[in-house]
């Protein structure tokens, strides 16, 4: 089956996603609400609960890319990387015919006076591409082997590697030493962010460079093959053996019948391969010359040389060719869209427009822009209510909440709930917590909502307790972390400042985990009734954080 989505999508998705970043939270629902109003729930044979995720998301691509690219005529950054792909086919095309070609014209420069010892041939152009070819097949055994194995490495390994880490951590440290603090920061984010596209897509664009590389074997044996032929046929090329090694031809023999194995069976002995009076009469005594030696003797071996490179260096780079595209598809209908943006972008969507006034009076349709009035007291049926939320508070923000207030919360964003535990009391406590999520069934959308204040900054205990947590609850598990704003009486919503929001963000960016995500900033509660003010004491770590 063709999957749904290609490269061109999933380039053109992450560049919306980014282009989205910069934009403020309440016009992305009021946008992405109206897109699936107008645009994707009328196209839906169905409801849109019953609809997968990635076809939605794909609807929704489909016009984002109409409207930002469609009129203007330009390319989307998904088609100009199409588009470079297939410019960068056709050189490597190219390029491996014309160099695999020279290689081949070059080794058979034949003088007329020295047969081209076959051994040359062999080691050149058949043995390096058959231990390559054999080095890649080992590799790929052992990783899938020992995927889910641990095995100490070797002693000399574990001290190599032991000091090329310290160097690199050197390195670190004298360049980070150089840098401000919000370029380390930068940095840092910049880093996580292509750590956490790599843990999102796994090795889905690993396999274009490989299928790549391929082709470029291809077309260089294809070169090699076709400058072989070219010689053969237009000159009267001699082969022959000789090696300063003193062995017999019937050694000799008994190895280029095991090499000729694979077309034995059509083509046989004095055809496929020489024989050993064949291979007795083409040994070359450099004393002697070629003068007594037999045309059809040193002839014979070409038939042997050509089959060769189909078979051990065309044929398998076909394969594996082949293989790379049909895994690059499997990978394609394998993606599972459960990262933040993705299931922000659902939840915008799928989510009704929620107001604290009453419904407006019937009248006529409007024209612009497609909008709901929910009433504050009914709770719309959204899809995204099957993301069943537990909520972590930290103990010393717990008595600043009422009972209701995390229910509020997930309201908010559309989740149902999942529990409430309080953490960050104490070690013993917080490995308490540990069990119970690590005891939990998070096979369905659920997830974790954890509460923290914006105005202090993720401290090196609390990110490492992030990391403890997802090690408990599993890789793809997402974890939502609200930002509550600072008390102030004088403002009816909360405020964040833009440099708290700042540091949070780029903190949690370094951490390269693509499902950890800060809430958006328009689901902010009202911090005069849930976050204490702040005081001397709070600036400092409480918790797992004195440790």
């Amino acid at each position: 089956m063709k999957p749904l989505w290609n490269y061109k999508d999933i380039f053109d998705l992450e560049f919306f996603f980014h282009k989205d970043s910069t934009m403020r939270n309440g016009s992305l629902v009021q946008r992405d609400r109206d897109i699936f109003l107008r645009h994707i729930e009328p196209t839906l044979a169905t409801t849109a609960t019953g609809q997968n995720s990635g076809r939605l998301l794909h609807l929704w691509l489909e016009h984002r890319r109409r409207t930002e690219f469609g009129a203007r005529g330009s390319l989307s950054p998904g088609a100009l990387f199409i588009e470079a792909h297939r410019t960068l086919r056709l050189v490597i095309l190219v390029a491996g015919l014309f160099f695999g070609s020279m290689i081949g014209l070059g080794f058979f420069n034949y003088a007329g006076t020295t047969p081209v010892n076959i051994f040359s041939f062999l080691v050149f152009f058949i043995f390096t591409q058959v231990l390559v070819l054999v080095a890649l097949l080992l590799s790929a055994g052992l990783r899938s082997l020992l995927r889910h194995r641990r095995i100490s490495p070797p002693l000399a390994i574990r001290l190599m590697a032991d000091l090329v880490i310290r160097t690199i951590l050197w390195g670190h440290r004298n360049l980070l030493g150089r840098m401000w603090a919000d370029s380390r920061d930068s940095l840092a984010a910049s880093l996580g962010l292509l750590k956490s596209a790599q843990r999102i897509y796994g090795s889905l664009f690993f396999w274009p460079l490989f299928a790549l590389l391929q082709m470029l074997a291809i077309a260089m044996n294809t070169g090699l093959l076709a400058a072989t032929l070219f010689r053969i046929l237009t000159s009267d090329i001699a082969f022959g053996w000789q090696s300063t090694v003193q062995f017999s031809a019937q050694a000799l023999h008994r190895l280029v019948a095991l090499i000729s194995l694979p077309w034995s069976w059509c083509c046989p002995e004095n055809t496929g391969y020489p024989s050993l009076a064949a291979i007795e009469g083409s040994r070359i005594i450099l004393k002697d010359g070629i003068s007594a030696l037999a045309t059809s003797d040193l002839v014979s071996w070409w038939p042997f040389l050509v089959l060769c490179l189909l078979v051990y260096g065309l044929l398998p780079r076909i394969i594996l060719y082949a293989a790379a595209l049909i895994i690059q598809r499997r990978c394609l209908n394998r993606l599972s869209f459960r990262h933040p943006p993705c299931l922000n972008l659902l939840q915008r969507m799928q989510t009704p427009t929620v107001s604290t006034q009453a419904a407006p009076e019937p009248g006529p349709p409007a024209a612009e822009p497609v909008s709901e009035t929910v009433a504050a007291d009914e709770m719309p049926a959204q899809s995204m209510r099957d993301r069943r939320m537990v909520v972590l508070i930290p103990e010393d923000l717990a008595p600043a909440f009422a009972a209701a207030e995390p229910l509020r919360l997930l309201d908010q964003h559309g989740f149902s709930h999942g529990g409430t535990i309080r953490f960050m009391e104490n070690y013993d406590k917080d490995r308490e917590v540990l069990n119970d999520l690590r005891q939990r069934d998070w096979t369905g959308d659920g997830g974790i909502l954890i509460l923290m204040e914006s105005w202090m900054p993720p401290l090196i205990a609390f990110l490492s307790f992030l990391g403890e947590i997802r090690q408990a609850i599993g890789p793809n598990v997402p974890i939502l972390i609200e930002l509550l704003g600072r008390p102030d009486t004088a403002a009816a919503t909360p405020v964040i400042p833009e440099g708290d929001w700042l540091v949070w963000t780029r903190k949690i960016s370094a951490l390269g985990d693509p499902f950890l995500d800060i809430a958006p900033v328009h689901h902010r509660p009202a911090t005069g009734s849930l976050s204490p003010a702040p005081s001397p004491a709070s600036t400092s770590a409480t918790g797992t954080d004195d440790t």
